[in-house]
């Protein structure tokens, strides 16, 4: 069974995604922009990834990469952070996490880009 994972030189260079396997060998790299990569969820389908692409220590933005065209989607692009992006069961959204109002909150849109919904997220104690 084929994973996906992040390599990664230093903490400040670009990424790069491969397929890595159970013990984390690389079986391949992914097409994918170059980018500082920190997270990858694989869509239910397998066809497609969403994973956070950081633009600075303070802003990171959700891309969703087609890896069967070799495409890439900006899902969620707002200020602040933009991260812990899930896959609804169906694959057709995307919940994430966004901070840029100073309490987390929670945010759904279409893995094509639309805007769905938005809710704070209480703070956990």
């Amino acid at each position: 069974m084929a994973m996906m994972g992040i390599r990664r030189a230093d903490p400040f260079s670009n990424t790069r995604l491969a397929w890595v396997d159970r013990d984390g060998r690389d079986l391949g790299a992914v097409q994918a922009p170059a980018a500082r990569y920190s997270e990858v969820r694989l869509a239910p389908d397998n066809q497609r990834a969403a994973v956070v692409r950081a633009v600075s220590g303070t802003k990171s933005a959700v891309w969703v990469i087609d890896l069967v065209r070799h495409g890439a989607n900006r899902v969620a692009d707002g200020p602040g952070l933009n991260y812990q992006a899930v896959w609804s069961p169906e694959g057709t959204r995307l919940a994430y996490t966004n901070d840029s109002s100073g309490s987390e909150q929670l945010f759904a849109r279409g893995a094509g880009g639309g805007f769905l919904r938005g809710h704070e997220v209480p703070d956990r104690v």
